[in-house]
C-alpha cells in the first residue's frame, strides 16, 4: 500500500465507519463543511455523530453528573449510579466513589476525572456501534411517540 493511495484511504474510512448509517454520516459531513475549512478524518466525524446522538457527555457534564450523585445520595451512599457508565468506569479509575466521598480536595478529584474521563470516553466512542445506537434511539422515539397518541 502506497502513501497517499486513495483506495487505502476510503478502505480506511469505510473501516472506521461501517456502523455508522449513510444519512448520519451525511449530516455530520454537512455540519462540519459549515464549520470547518479542513477536511475532518473518519474519527471527528464519528465523534460529531456520536455526539449528535448524545451518546457520551463531555466530561465537564459528566463530572458534573458525579456531583449531582453525591448531592442527591448523600456521601453515605443512597441509590446506585445511574449515569452512562463510562462515567462509573472512570470513577472507578481515579480511586472509586469511596475515594471521592472521603476525599478532602474536590478540585484535585475533578482534575484527576477530567484527565481519566478523556480517555475512556474516546475508547468508548470508537468501541461503540452507532447503528445499534440509531437504532436504539428511534425505538425509544418511535414507542414516546406511540405512547402519546
Amino acid at each position: 500500500m502506497k502513501t497517499g493511495d486513495p483506495s487505502a484511504t476510503v478502505a480506511a474510512w469505510l473501516m472506521t465507519l461501517e456502523d455508522v448509517p449513510a444519512e448520519a454520516v451525511e449530516a455530520a459531513l454537512r455540519k462540519w463543511f459549515r464549520e470547518s475549512r479542513w477536511a475532518p478524518d473518519p474519527s471527528e466525524l464519528r465523534k460529531m455523530v456520536l455526539a449528535q446522538l448524545d451518546a457520551l457527555p463531555d466530561p465537564a457534564q459528566a463530572w458534573e453528573m458525579v456531583v449531582r450523585h453525591f448531592r442527591q445520595n448523600g456521601l453515605i451512599g443512597g441509590e446506585p449510579f445511574s449515569g452512562p457508565a463510562v462515567v462509573a468506569e472512570t470513577v472507578r479509575a481515579i480511586g472509586g466513589w469511596y475515594h471521592l466521598r472521603m476525599s478532602t480536595d474536590q478540585n484535585a478529584d475533578r482534575e484527576a476525572f477530567l484527565r481519566a474521563y478523556t480517555t475512556y470516553a474516546k475508547r468508548t466512542m470508537s468501541d461503540v456501534n452507532i447503528a445499534e445506537l440509531v437504532s436504539s434511539r428511534m425505538a425509544s422515539l418511535a414507542s414516546g411517540e406511540q405512547k402519546g397518541e
